[in-house]
């Protein structure tokens, strides 16, 4: 991985931890969830994989459990990608094979790729997944 492109993952996660620890200490949050536990979580970017740590809440009126950093940045619970890399998926599929629509997102990582291709073409669009 390029110089550049570990920097960004490490603002970028050092930036979504701040703002998580930052909302774990506010007066009104302590008043409305209780800390439940931390966990971590592997996203994927357009500029490769990066993890980290995130608070998860409960709510003392309702008793749910949720990730705040989840629901404030938009991230779909069990998602491991952004919603970059499925944007530029479904725009590869559109003119290409999923495994070529994958091979030309290099930094997907892990992920089993036909897998993950389809799986996101389906979540996102309902789409059956045996044209290719």
């Amino acid at each position: 991985m390029s110089t550049g492109r570990s920097l960004c993952l490490n603002l970028i996660k050092f930036f979504l931890e701040e703002a998580d620890r930052q909302f774990k200490a506010f007066a009104i949050r302590q008043h409305k969830y209780t800390v439940k536990a931390i966990r971590e979580t592997t996203k994927t970017t357009l500029y490769g994989e990066f993890t980290l740590k995130r608070t998860y809440y409960q709510s003392k009126d309702s008793q749910n459990y949720f990730f705040w950093l989840d629901q404030v940045i938009g991230w779909q619970k069990y998602s491991r990608m952004t919603l970059g890399v499925k944007a530029r998926i479904l725009e590869n599929v559109a003119t290409h094979t999923y495994q070529e629509a994958l091979e030309m997102i290099p930094q997907v990582g892990s992920i089993p790729k036909p897998q993950l291709c389809r799986s996101c073409i389906k979540k996102e669009h309902g789409c059956p997944t045996s044209l290719s």
